[in-house]
């Protein structure tokens, strides 16, 4: 029924939450199950074969994959103290949005660089328009552009 109305359940994603699912990246020091790539996927997959909401895993896997590994990867320390105790229990549920013209979602083909200048680091892209966006996901401020440029290993963040 969600499929054909387009609808996401809060409620099933709070109820993981309580299970800690959308935490199995996250490590036990900040609330998570600090599980480790194979262990997650193994998870997924059982999930995968016993859970009839096949819109949840998919949201739960992209949520770890596309918002949680690069924070818990590149995040500060004060960013993983903010938001992983929130995303690990499902209070806060972070989108991540990639788009430029021409690419859709081909992460591959994404154009942006960024470029070290001495201290900063300069992000060059081509500007995409994102639609679809829930107003109630765009209240939790959750914003983090991941960039690499030779040995800025750090990314540009916007708290």
């Amino acid at each position: 029924d969600r499929d054909r109305s387009h609808t996401f359940s809060r409620a099933l994603w709070q109820k993981s939450g309580e299970l800690r699912l959308p935490g199995l990246l996250v490590p036990e020091a900040y609330g998570g199950r600090g599980l480790d790539a194979i262990s997650t996927a193994m998870a997924l997959e059982g999930l995968g074969m016993g859970i009839e909401d096949q819109g949840l895993l998919m949201a739960l896997g992209s949520h770890l994959l596309a918002c949680q590994a690069p924070l818990v990867a590149f995040g500060t320390e004060a960013q993983k103290k903010k938001y992983l105790p929130k995303i690990a229990t499902g209070e806060m549920l972070p989108t991540a949005v990639f788009t430029e013209p021409n690419v859709g979602s081909d992460l591959a083909s994404l154009k942006t660089r960024a470029v070290k200048d001495g201290k900063d680091i300069i992000v060059k892209t081509n500007k995409g328009v994102v639609v679809a966006v829930s107003s109630y996901e765009r209240r939790h401020d959750y914003n983090k552009t991941m960039a690499e440029a030779g040995d800025a290993s750090r990314a540009a963040s916007s708290e």
